[in-house]
């Protein structure tokens, strides 16, 4: 059963979810993969904000 989640978080969590669920093997291993690519990706964007608010406050304190 495929969900159109929004929230990335929620889409981690249903993946892992359907991966327990997963009749087959091959099932299970591809929401595993699926889960994991999220999780990157959450990674990747984490990773770009938290680059961005340390940049942000490096010019913030230069002009003030």
């Amino acid at each position: 059963m495929e969900k159109n989640i929004s929230n990335p978080h929620l889409r981690i969590f249903w993946q892992g979810r359907e991966a327990q669920a997963g009749s087959l093997k091959s099932d299970f291993n591809n929401n595993v993969t699926i889960s994991l690519r999220e999780m990157r990706e959450s990674n990747y964007w984490l990773r770009i904000i938290k680059s961005t608010i340390e940049n942000l406050n490096i010019l913030k304190s230069h002009f003030m």
